[in-house]
């Protein structure tokens, strides 16, 4: 009696309403998992170790570069038996170094991200060719990655200009608008210029949707005077045109 008491325990316990914040994670392992939380998971069978390659004697050692080499082989001549095996032993990890991994100056890889390209490299005894292309294909989808958020940008800029409400004749008065409700309601100089960096890093300053809500907060003070038009903080902070349409005059 006492074992299928303990058995039952768990089923009650998911049942009870502490534990349905836990349920609704995504991906909680809880979730994807039948057993109990509290039941131990399978231990995976244990995978016998890769046994290293036996590194052949000297003769196999040269036959392998010289087939490697093919046309460069004479490259080979005059070395030792030593030589010979360290080459050898930077062919099987690949022979790459950190310096041979390159990136834009615009697009710099961080120490971390080379790391774990070496290592893999290593792992696969990737040619150093091999891992480059594969640098350069990030490097590729990262500059499409930009391109691709410039142009959406450009056009959340055109959609402001060409509405009804917001562009024409009236852009220029909104945008001066929008940015002085940014200014007078950001907070501190300092926290304006996380909202700033903010605004900048998501495009907001350009979203026609976010620059509609700062106009009609603007359009809401005007009748009662808009705040700091007669103060000095206005004046004395730095004007966010930057991230509304950089450029503009206001």
């Amino acid at each position: 009696m006492t074992e299928n008491t303990n058995n039952a325990a768990p089923q009650q316990q998911t049942e009870t309403p502490q534990s349905q914040p836990e349920q609704q994670a995504l991906f909680d392992a809880d979730l994807l998992n039948d057993k109990p939380a509290d039941a131990p998971a399978d231990k995976p069978a244990d995978k016998p170790a890769d046994k290293p390659a036996e590194r052949p004697d000297a003769a196999g050692i040269k036959a392998f570069l010289e087939e490697k080499l093919g046309d460069k082989k004479s490259e080979l001549e005059g070395k030792t038996d030593e030589e010979l095996a360290k080459l050898y032993d930077e062919m099987q990890d690949g022979g790459l170094k950190p310096e041979d991994i390159t990136t834009p100056d615009d697009m710099p890889i961080t120490p971390e991200m080379r790391d774990e390209v070496l290592a893999l490299a290593k792992e696969h005894k990737l040619p150093k060719e091999t891992v480059q292309k594969f640098v350069d294909m990030g490097v590729k989808l990262q500059q499409k990655n930009l391109e691709f958020w410039d142009t959406t940008k450009k056009q959340w800029r055109e959609q402001v200009e060409k509405d009804p409400e917001l562009g024409g004749q009236n852009f220029k008065e909104n945008i001066r608008l929008a940015n002085q409700m940014v200014r007078e309601f950001a907070g501190s100089d300092e926290q304006l210029k996380e909202l700033q960096d903010d605004l900048i890093l998501l495009g907001l300053g350009q979203k026609r949707s976010f620059i509609r809500l700062m106009v009609n907060i603007g359009k809401n003070f005007k009748n009662a005077g808009l705040p700091g038009e007669s103060g000095s903080k206005q004046g004395e902070r730095k004007s966010t045109a930057s991230v509304f349409y950089p450029g503009m005059n206001q």
